[in-house]
């Protein structure tokens, strides 16, 4: 009996009740180590009758195929899932890490690209030398912001400041950005906040600012909502500034 074929029904019954030679068994047990086929029919041959061995039955073998082919698919399944959910949590893991390093890393760059210092307005530095009067604590503020780049002062700009709302601002403003100025960004966007809200001329300045501020504390999405709050604005200075940084965050 070749090796690579398939053992009729009728042999694997007399293999299995002890009817055959000695060279016959040889012949079946080594067909047997190989083929799955004819493991999973002997098996199961004992629920077959005698009247059914003497018939030529092909349908039993094709139905026997038929369920090892299916118990094989099964765990074929079963294992090709375990390998994809592995996969699957390995890459959402993988893509988590790079977008939380990809965002951090891109919020200080960012921040670095579009930070730049604020430019006091010429008419009140002008005022400083008495030609218009203005309060001490925003002379004060103005004279510790405009030095801070060249000597990074510890002293903080005092908080209090006339009844002139512009001056207020402008005062809450230019200490909030020298806090930033020296890393401090949650104490800055606590001043900074209130510049934004005085509606003076320096909201609009505040709430740039205040977008830049959280993005180095790598806040994005705080940092888009005040980009919104320009692009409101519509015609503001710094409308354009605005919509190019927003469309690099949204990326």
């Amino acid at each position: 009996m070749p090796i690579n074929k398939c053992v009729s029904l009728r042999q694997l019954k007399k293999y299995q009740t002890g009817r055959v030679s000695e060279r016959e068994r040889i012949a079946v047990e080594g067909h047997l180590s190989t083929c799955d086929l004819c493991q999973y029919t002997i098996n199961s041959i004992g629920t077959v009758d005698e009247k059914e061995l003497q018939e030529d039955l092909p349908f039993l073998k094709n139905a026997i195929t038929t369920r090892l082919f299916e118990r094989q698919r099964k765990k074929r399944r079963q294992q090709l899932s375990k390998i994809a959910a592995a996969l699957l949590f390995l890459l959402t893991i993988g893509f988590v890490v790079q977008m939380f390093t990809t965002k951090n890393t891109s919020s200080i760059d960012l921040y670095s690209e579009y930070y730049q210092s604020y430019d006091v307005p010429d008419s009140l530095v002008r005022s400083t030398s008495g030609k218009i009067p203005i309060s001490a604590p925003l002379a004060e503020a103005i004279a510790t912001y405009k030095k801070l780049p060249y000597e990074r002062p510890t002293d903080n700009i005092p908080a209090a400041f006339d009844y002139n709302p512009q001056e207020a601002a402008l005062t809450q403003l230019l200490k909030g950005l020298t806090l930033l100025e020296k890393g401090q960004a949650q104490e800055a966007i606590t001043l900074l906040k209130k510049a934004q809200i005085s509606k003076t001329k320096f909201s609009e300045d505040a709430t740039w600012y205040l977008a830049l501020a959280h993005l180095k504390e790598k806040n994005n999405t705080n940092s888009i909502q005040y980009l919104d709050q320009i692009l409101a604005i519509q015609n503001g200075f710094y409308y354009d500034k605005a919509k190019e940084l927003k469309a690099q965050l949204m990326q």
